[in-house]
């Protein structure tokens, strides 16, 4: 049974969880997962009869993976709707657009690129990391002459499966590099900028090329989980519209 938690005190080890219609009480004893409870976490609970037996938390990127089955699924309904042909023989439209492994391909790029850290950048001045997801690279604030993309890329790259529905041509699958532009884009933009950045610290008398610098985006940028998730899924996606955009025919 899946629950959330509504309260926790660090002082006792106990607190509260609501799932279904019900509310557990629980202690830390049984909790069993690596990272401390907190409130509004998502938890699994496994109960005895009607006594709760222990909680376990429940993975951010398990909860993506089941949030894009979802999605994948709920879009395979939309598109799937079967209609008649010339013949008054009812095709299922999924077949003429994209299939449910594609759809999923773009659920987990949607739900990456909003959700999982894209890069986190170390600040200069010490305090502490940012993370910024795909979508948020828009709100980054870089330096003057810094150019990141904004969010209308990774927009157009969710959007871009609906062409192929509305155009039937061959060409219109080529929309299906659109995910894998609006990943690779911003991490060229962003690591570019890093090497201008460190050439021209080294270019200044008496500076040492290896100092931290005051602009974020002059410190090593390290990929997050959610780059890695989109371009799995861009690639995949990419695939699927180059072998849609140019079929082999077999003899």
């Amino acid at each position: 049974m899946r629950g959330r938690i509504i309260h926790y005190s660090d002082r006792d080890g106990r607190g509260l969880i609501a799932a279904g219609n019900r509310q557990f009480p629980f202690a830390i004893r049984q909790w069993h997962s690596g990272i401390a409870p907190a409130v509004n976490q998502v938890v699994e609970l496994t109960l005895a009869g009607d006594a709760l037996q222990s909680v376990a938390l429940v993975p951010g990127h398990v909860r993506v993976r089941e949030r894009a089955r979802q999605l994948a699924r709920t879009l395979a309904d939309a598109l799937g709707r079967s209609t008649p042909d010339a013949g008054g023989v009812p095709t299922p439209a999924v077949a003429r657009g994209p299939d449910a492994r594609l759809l999923a391909a773009y659920a987990l790029f949607a739900l990456s690129a909003l959700l999982l850290p894209f890069v986190s950048v170390a600040a200069a001045s010490g305090a502490g990391v940012r993370s910024f997801t795909l979508f948020g690279l828009a709100g980054a604030s870089p330096a003057p002459g810094v150019p990141v993309s904004g969010a209308y890329l990774p927009v157009l790259a969710m959007l871009s499966f609906a062409l192929p529905l509305a155009w039937r041509s061959r060409a219109a699958w080529l929309a299906l590099l659109l995910p894998l532009l609006a990943t690779l884009k911003p991490l060229f933009d962003i690591f570019g900028a890093t090497a201008r950045a460190t050439r021209a610290m080294g270019d200044v008398p008496g500076t040492d090329p290896g100092q931290q610098v005051a602009d974020p985006l002059a410190a090593l940028p390290c990929i997050g989980t959610g780059a890695w998730a989109c371009l799995l899924a861009a690639l995949f996606i990419a695939f699927a519209g180059l072998k849609r955009a140019f079929p082999v025919h077999r003899p």
